[in-house]
């Protein structure tokens, strides 16, 4: 019996977002690694300025699977925090 084998497509090895995540989540990730097989989890990232808290800087969180992880993306908030206001709007800067 063969076990189940992913498309090398959908493979993420940290910084490889799968293809079927939606462009406009996927832009608010930094990092994603599926570690399913390892661990039982996702592990996601947020980029700088989102947060998976309105109420604090949270950027990593587990997943058991990628409805949760991208129904978490999708609520993302940005963050609250000091440090990623400065350094969102330093960006901004930068980019003018």
């Amino acid at each position: 019996m063969s076990s189940l084998q992913l498309p090398e497509a959908v493979m993420c090895d940290g910084t490889g977002i799968p293809r079927y995540i939606p462009d406009h989540l996927a832009r608010r990730i930094l990092f994603w690694d599926d570690e399913r097989k390892e661990s039982g989890h996702i592990i996601v990232c947020l980029q700088n300025g989102w947060s998976f808290s309105s109420a604090e800087h949270v950027d990593v969180e587990p997943f058991r699977n990628v409805t949760e992880a991208a129904l978490a993306i999708a609520s993302a908030t940005p963050c609250p925090c000091t440090n990623c206001k400065e350094t969102v709007a330093i960006l901004a800067l930068e980019s003018i």
